[in-house]
């Protein structure tokens, strides 16, 4: 029988859509402050991109040629900074030499402080001019993020220092590129899932219902199993893209809490993200992630982790005690893009506070029940918006 005090209800949809793809604008101004595009790689340690200034000094209400060069790049953020404080906010502005190539954007509320492109077509030159505003500080260093495709980029590339004149050495230290974070470490998993323990030790989702994810390669399978204070995820199935599920407040995707297993060439990899409202789903930080393994095996993808029930101060990552659907969908990857998904079920799992108690889990006789409802619900269609996150140093 059901496990005190927990009560679940269950739907089903089954989605038939058609895979879409959404074209980068260049609208990068959640990247300004950072630079950093949320493509969820890890950029290039060695630049092969150059920067060119038409002058080294330069006085206040001074238009300066910048050039940014290089092998063939679809993406790009350009800011000018102070030299001595780069981590600070962008200077001055600038004025666009080809509109089509190239566009303003507003960044930390000060209109035309950066430029970024405008299409995902190759380009190898890009030119604007920098206007010197009035309280420039001493010394200027251009920095640019190039994005060549979506997983190869590099970011916050140095130009020589332009100073004013009469201005005092440059004192700061030779910028460098900063290391980058040690990765979390992923481990290899050595067989399939088990769901021997559904409705006992793991809370379970199969499609087609009641599969085994041991002896049907075909078999979608997402699992939970409470351990102390976190919560072990195991989720695999059939893709050569990407399998995801998201936490949600309602049946509708948006403002979710999302988790995603990224094929890439032969390994997998792992990576939350979140959505807000009807977009691409953004790539987050796998720093709360603990025990990560994946593996590859005859077209099925599997991969596994552990995050902890709550997470004080982590932005976008939800608290577990409370009540979500879970949506579960697959789609497409090309060179490291995430497509919308299609060809697909979801799942939507309404579960109470309970689910993360001692009482968490299903009794069988919950889980029958549940399976004649699953399968009395398999023919309602909706299309999600689940888009691309394509190349674009965003």
């Amino acid at each position: 029988m059901a496990a005190p005090g927990f009560t679940l209800g269950t739907f089903v949809f089954v989605l038939l859509v058609s895979s879409v793809v959404n074209y980068p604008n260049g609208k990068v101004t959640k990247s300004c402050r950072g630079m950093v595009p949320l493509h969820g790689h890890s950029p290039q340690s060695e630049p092969i991109h150059h920067i060119a200034v038409s002058q080294r000094k330069f006085r206040p209400g001074d238009r300066i040629e910048v050039t940014l060069s290089g092998p063939p790049f679809k993406g790009f953020l350009l800011e000018a900074h102070d030299a001595e404080d780069l981590s600070g906010l962008p200077i001055g502005s600038f004025t666009l030499i080809d509109s089509q190539v190239s566009q303003l954007l507003t960044c930390e509320d000060v209109q035309g402080s950066a430029v970024s492109h405008t299409s995902s077509s190759k380009k190898t030159e890009i030119k604007v001019y920098w206007n010197a505003p009035s309280s420039a500080p001493d010394h200027i260093r251009f920095l640019v993020t190039v994005v060549e495709k979506y997983k190869i980029y590099w970011v916050r590339i140095p130009s020589d220092v332009i100073s004013q004149p009469n201005a005092l050495p440059l004192t700061t230290p030779t910028v460098t590129i900063a290391p980058l974070s040690p990765s979390p470490p992923v481990s290899h998993l050595t067989k399939p899932f088990s769901a021997s323990d559904c409705g006992n030790r793991k809370f379970c989702v199969r499609s087609p219902v009641n599969c085994d994810p041991e002896k049907e390669p075909a078999c979608v399978f997402l699992s939970f199993t409470r351990e102390d204070q976190s919560v072990m995820v195991e989720m695999s199935g059939p893709s050569d893209g990407y399998l995801s599920f998201a936490f949600s407040h309602d049946r509708w995707m948006g403002h979710d809490d999302a988790y995603m297993c990224i094929r890439e060439d032969q390994s997998v990899h792992i990576q939350p993200s979140h959505l807000t409202g009807r977009s691409h789903p953004v790539m987050d930080s796998r720093g709360i992630l603990e025990d990560m393994a994946w593996r590859l095996a005859d077209g099925v993808i599997q991969c596994s982790f552990r995050r902890n029930i709550t997470l004080p101060g982590v932005k976008n990552r939800f608290d577990l005690n409370e009540s979500f659907y879970i949506f579960l969908a697959d789609g497409a990857v090309k060179d490291g893009r995430i497509y919308k998904h299609s060809n697909i079920g979801v799942l939507v799992a309404r579960f109470l506070r309970p689910v993360w108690s001692k009482a968490f889990f299903l009794g069988q006789a919950v889980h029958r029940v549940l399976m004649l409802i699953t399968s009395g619900l398999t023919c309602i269609g909706f299309v999600l918006p689940f888009y691309t996150e394509e190349a674009g140093a965003g």
